[in-house]
């Protein structure tokens, strides 16, 4: 993998509901003695979507105040009003998860990789209840680094994965009939 590697099913035949913390089991080789390690879940297809990457998060905040029972003098009962912001997009990440490689044995302590030495890895991926459409594609996409979300500590590192002995666990739920995305939709923030 130099740079990234991805990896992207048929169109769905049915939609699919993903929902729990998945994993990647990678078995690598890394030319460095550390690296970070990424992945991502992504939905491919259009559709209008909760605008999470958006400036304000999804959230579009209102002028106008709501109240619910009496005030008291440590908290307001009053609050601002908010809506959905929605977004018309050809692709949604999911879920994402990372990893320093160098904290493959423990996340407490640092055990520097071996250069050109194979590694089993696991990198958690965060938490994603959603329903993906019937039409879209989902994918896999690894990368050595995550500069939006991560301050990686070593670049340019060149990782092998043996496809044969890593496997991708994303764990998924009977849709229910009614649950078409937005309207079922409950994500960790990303």
């Amino acid at each position: 993998m130099h740079g990234r590697a991805a990896f992207v099913t048929v169109p769905l035949r049915a939609p699919v509901h993903v929902s729990g913390s998945g994993a990647l089991h990678l078995r690598v080789r890394v030319d460095r003695p550390n690296t970070e390690l990424t992945g991502r879940v992504v939905d491919y297809g259009t559709q209008r979507r909760i605008d999470y990457a958006g400036p304000s998060g999804g959230i579009i905040t209102e002028q106008h105040r709501g109240c619910r029972g009496a005030s008291v003098p440590a908290d307001s009962a009053c609050y601002l009003i908010t809506r959905q912001r929605f977004v018309t997009s050809r692709v949604d990440v999911l879920a994402r998860g990372w990893l320093d490689a160098a904290h493959h044995e423990s996340l407490q302590h640092r055990s520097l990789l071996t250069p050109g030495a194979w590694y089993d890895l696991t990198v958690p991926l965060t938490p994603v209840e959603d329903v993906v459409a019937a039409g879209h594609r989902l994918g896999l996409v690894l990368t050595a680094s995550d500069t939006q979300n991560t301050d990686p500590t070593v670049r340019d590192a060149h990782v092998q994965i043996d496809l044969a002995r890593s496997t991708f666990v994303l764990p998924l739920a009977p849709v229910l009939s009614g649950s078409g995305g937005l309207g079922g939709r409950a994500r960790v923030p990303q």
